[in-house]
């Protein structure tokens, strides 16, 4: 009779080791997701890399290098394969930082936040912006 009960105690003895380095590893180098961020199926992203916000990391990619805001990288190892929007558009949309809103905001642009096209929501962004200066001259003209 085979001893099973011995193989698999001789086989966890073994992984428990790697497990415990691998969670060492995290805490020492863990990885950063930015918001906005498209992780497709089967993603397999090393430990310690930064991904900006609004990338796109396409399907069955291997991550081993960071990867810049709002850039498309695809493949094993995970290479650029575009940026999704020219320069002057990425730094607006980072000022901008939708994702820190409140739910008032989002809401308010919601159409805005599910076009395809960023300069929607560049120009509603900035109609919420002169609403809230109005909102804040009407609010301390009251006192």
């Amino acid at each position: 009779m085979f001893p099973f009960a011995y193989f698999f105690r001789s086989y966890t003895y073994h992984l428990v080791p790697d497990l415990k380095l691998q969670c060492e590893e995290m805490q020492v180098n863990p990885i950063h997701v930015g918001n906005d961020v498209v992780l497709e199926r089967n993603v397999i992203i090393m430990f310690g890399v930064h991904i900006g916000d609004g990338a796109i990391i396409k399907a069955d990619s291997v991550v081993r290098q960071n990867v810049s805001s709002y850039s498309i990288v695809a493949g094993n190892p995970a290479q650029l394969i575009m940026r999704r929007y020219p320069q002057y558009i990425l730094q607006t949309l980072q000022k901008v930082a939708w994702w820190n809103w409140s739910d008032e905001q989002i809401t308010y642009c919601l159409s805005s936040l599910q076009q395809e096209d960023p300069l929607i929501l560049l120009n509603c962004a900035i109609h919420l912006k002169k609403l809230s200066k109005t909102w804040k001259e009407e609010y301390y003209n009251d006192k």
